[in-house]
């Protein structure tokens, strides 16, 4: 059946009894049918295909979504496909770079602190890496610019915490540790957990305020749920996804520095006001 190119309930009945359409009627002018009568023999005549035309129409509008659904699923069903080729191709490659490797097939722990990215923990790790343990890894940097993990015994010194970093040091730190991570073959699914963790740190409201402890309260966010988030790693349960921001978290670890702090400007009072300078009478010019 030929498509039907337009909705014919779009369409309007032109008016038979017009001048224009007196040929037409003039074939339809008998004895027994006047001129009034073929106009509106004519009506009914287009009356009755509009109606056909439109039960059409609707069958060519449902064939059309049931042609285009089944498009998306053979769409979906083959994108999926792909996707497990590319996951076990993936596989086969991490399984291959491990036997060609064997410092990589060590279980490099996705939280590592970000200060061994920093240019004081990567010379730090160079200055400790003296001998290799396969119990303790740092980050190193190669020639090239790479950072790996290596195995080092005698574990650096002047560790600062990620919730204690400079927000600069966090910052471009943080693509490092996500480049390490994919480079020493970790799940690319948790990689991208982690990516996803920094960048909503980073681009948060709260990174361009002026109140520090807003700031800050980013930056214990980041490391607290990491460490939550790895030990989930392995729980039963597994790795939950940490990249979705939790905002209730933060006001609620935002209100504990917050009364943290005021504990700390509660106890320097205090202590000022406990302090009482003594006078002392200066001794007086026998002369």
């Amino acid at each position: 059946m030929a498509r039907i190119p337009t909705d014919p309930d779009l369409e309007t009945c032109p008016d038979y009894a017009l001048p224009e359409h007196a040929p037409i009627r003039a074939f339809l002018i008998s004895p027994t049918t006047t001129d009034v009568q073929a106009g509106e023999l004519l009506k009914s005549i287009w009356t009755a295909k509009n109606d056909k035309d439109k039960v059409a129409w609707q069958l060519q509008v449902v064939t059309d979504a049931a042609e285009l659904l089944a498009r998306q699923q053979q769409l979906d069903a083959d994108t999926l496909v792909q996707e497990e080729a590319d996951r076990l191709e993936r596989d086969t490659l991490y399984k291959e770079e491990r036997k060609r490797n064997k410092d990589k097939s060590i279980p490099i722990s996705l939280d590592r602190g970000l200060w061994f990215l920093t240019p004081e923990g990567l010379d730090s790790a160079r200055r400790t890496n003296l001998h290799h343990n396969q119990n303790t890894m740092v980050v190193t940097q190669n020639d090239n610019g790479s950072t790996p993990w290596e195995p080092t015994v005698q574990p650096p010194r002047g560790i600062v915490d990620d919730e204690d970093l400079p927000w600069e040091d966090f910052c471009t730190t943080c693509p490092l540790f996500i480049k390490a991570a994919e480079d020493a073959l970790r799940p690319s699914e948790r990689v991208d957990m982690m990516s996803g963790l920094f960048f909503a740190v980073q681009t948060h409201p709260w990174r361009r305020s002026r109140d520090p402890l807003e700031r800050r309260s980013l930056l214990v966010y980041a490391a607290e749920q990491r460490r939550l988030w790895h030990t989930a790693i392995t729980a039963n349960g597994g790795a939950y996804n940490v990249s979705i921001f939790n905002e209730s978290i933060l006001r609620s670890t935002h209100d504990r520095l917050y009364r943290e702090d005021r504990k700390v400007q509660d106890a320097a009072a205090r202590r000022s006001n406990m302090y009482v300078p003594v006078l002392v009478p200066l001794a007086q010019d026998p002369g």
